[in-house]
């Protein structure tokens, strides 16, 4: 028997259907720039096609996928504009948005995925699979930075159940007082529905700072996005 080449689409497609469900966030499903030229293709080709059978939705982890790539990579307090730019559409609208959405929205419920339940909030469901964005990574760890400066005064071991409880608390409430003005929604949002996955990140994230600080050789971390880590 002739063995089957798959072509990068599919293999693509393979590997995101194989970790959908075993990842929390979709945002962690590892993605290089090649498989997001590739995600785009796939969502500007899938959206044609939607808009050609007028559908209201589909469930589709591709699609899902690509809109949370899109949320990580390019929202700077504005999602859907980026959304048309990257997939270089001549004609978008309303009804593109409302589709997309929904099929976002109808993927999360099938695989029991982390949700809001703000039916309307579709774009804040899709920005919190990738829990903080490039454009608001600094920022973040900026967050990082001056609770580990000042409430841990560089000393990790400092880092025990209180004081991490503490932090995950002010993530939570992200209220845009004192330090949470650092934070964006997706993140608290991230935080609030998935509070144990948000103790497991933060303190890796933590660990980084505290190899950057005294020099020390950074972990292997390769799901982690680091664009945003600054040491002053």
């Amino acid at each position: 028997m002739a063995k089957v080449i798959l072509t990068p689409e599919q293999k693509l497609m393979r590997r995101i259907d194989r970790e959908f469900d075993k990842k929390r966030l979709i945002g962690d499903i590892s993605i290089n720039d090649e498989e997001y030229r590739i995600l785009l293709g796939y969502l500007a080709e899938k959206l044609r096609w939607l808009r050609a059978r007028r559908m209201e939705s589909i469930y589709d982890r591709m699609l899902s996928t690509a809109l949370v790539q899109i949320g990580i990579r390019k929202y700077d307090k504005n999602f859907w504009s980026h959304v048309k730019e990257e997939l270089h559409l001549s004609r978008w609208d309303q009804s593109d948005q409302t589709v997309l959405g929904k099929s976002f929205i109808r993927t999360l419920k099938a695989h029991r995925k982390y949700m809001l339940n703000e039916s309307d909030r579709r774009s804040a469901n899709i920005l919190l699979h990738g829990f903080v964005s490039d454009f608001f990574a600094p920022k973040f760890f900026d967050f990082l930075y001056a609770f580990y400066t000042i409430d841990l005064e560089r000393d990790l071991s400092r880092l025990n159940r209180d004081t991490m409880h503490d932090l995950i608390e002010v993530m939570q409430r992200s209220d845009n007082t004192g330090r949470t003005y650092f934070l964006v929604e997706q993140t608290a949002d991230a935080v609030r529905l998935h509070i144990r996955g948000a103790r497991t990140r933060v303190r890796r994230y933590l660990k980084l700072i505290d190899h950057a600080v005294w020099n020390e050789p950074l972990p292997e971390l390769k799901p982690l996005r680091m664009k945003g880590l600054r040491i002053a």
